[in-house]
């Protein structure tokens, strides 16, 4: 499992989304409850890695902490990244953010088949620069009105 999560979590560090992407479920889903949101397939997934990367060319993580289950593993990192491209429609401020995450992988087949990536959204804004309301109304313009948090992080498997 954890080989696994380092190929793909490595290759986001490089921002190779192609790569992180290569050896996963092709039913992979990245969660992202922070924003209500959960992209599933290789493809969507990879589609939001690239615009993260381009918004985020220096994006870069560092491991704090590891807890392994018998299904699932757990990261806290610190990541970090320079907002140098737009982000959900607003533009760029250039400010750098350094926030603690937590990311739960689960595995199907044998394969990483999610990612739930947890974060604080409050202070990633306040350290970009950005309005919390601007955020809001641009998350809700790319993917609807916020309903219930997404489940979709195979907890019933």
């Amino acid at each position: 499992m954890l080989k696994a999560i380092d190929a793909y979590a490595g290759s986001k560090c490089r921002r190779d989304p192609s790569r992180a992407l290569a050896d996963v479920h092709p039913g992979f889903t990245l969660d992202i409850p922070t924003l209500c949101i959960a992209i599933k397939g290789r493809e969507a997934v990879h589609g939001q890695l690239a615009s993260f990367f381009e918004t985020f060319p220096d994006y870069d993580a560092e491991i704090t902490d590891v807890i392994v289950g018998d299904d699932r593993v757990v990261y806290h990192c610190c990541e970090s990244g320079t907002m140098r491209g737009d982000l959900l429609g607003l533009k760029a401020t250039g400010q750098r953010a350094i926030f603690p995450t937590t990311s739960l992988y689960t595995f199907r087949d044998g394969l990483l088949a999610g990612e739930r990536w947890h974060f604080s959204l409050m202070s990633f804004a306040a350290q970009l620069g950005l309005s919390m309301d601007a955020l809001a109304a641009q998350r809700e313009s790319h993917f609807g009105p916020m309903g219930p948090l997404p489940t979709t992080a195979d907890d019933s498997q």
